[in-house]
């Protein structure tokens, strides 16, 4: 709707959403497909959630684990409620070059394992959700060859190939 009345400009975009929440309108809702169409539905992990198909294609294995942290400050609720922050200092025997401090390293191991958790979490759904066929798309030439362990993977092609390795699955074991 606010296309439609032309252009004013970020100050005009704030009125009309302004507008739009004093007068409690809301934009209509996408209408969603029929749910027994036969058509290739593109869907988040999230959204496929419970769902199952007959032909699942995970593309992007190769994309790493977003594990960046902020360059100074770093925010992290290690206690629900409580967050925790950690920040980089000047270190004076480094020509005052920015380090990060004890207390930042820690947050950042802890987000990094609760991320890494998740992604293993969601990678789990994804696979879960193919019927008949589950089809890897992106993988990195040399994924199998990295030989991390579960745990030290940052990507989802590199966590098929370690959980493939630790399940004895591949080419080695003749499977």
């Amino acid at each position: 709707r606010f296309e439609q009345g032309g252009s004013g400009g970020v100050p005009k975009f704030v009125d009309y959403i302004n507008e739009m929440i004093e007068s409690g309108a809301l934009e209509p809702e996408a209408a969603l497909p029929d749910e027994n169409l036969d058509a290739v539905r593109l869907m988040t992990v999230h959204a496929a959630k419970g769902l199952e198909f007959g032909a699942v294609v995970l593309a992007g294995m190769s994309k790493r684990y977003n594990l960046s942290a902020g360059d100074t400050l770093y925010l992290h609720e290690v206690t629900p409620g409580r967050p925790e922050a950690g920040f980089t200092v000047p270190d004076p025997d480094e020509g005052f070059t920015q380090r990060p401090s004890l207390v930042r390293s820690i947050l950042k191991e802890i987000q990094s394992a609760k991320t890494k958790d998740e992604m293993k979490r969601l990678f789990y759904v994804a696979c879960t959700r193919a019927k008949e066929r589950l089809i890897f798309a992106g993988v990195e030439d040399g994924a199998l060859e990295t030989g991390k362990a579960v745990d030290g993977c940052t990507r989802w092609d590199e966590l098929l190939c370690a959980a493939m390795r630790e399940a004895d699955i591949g080419e080695e074991s003749g499977d």
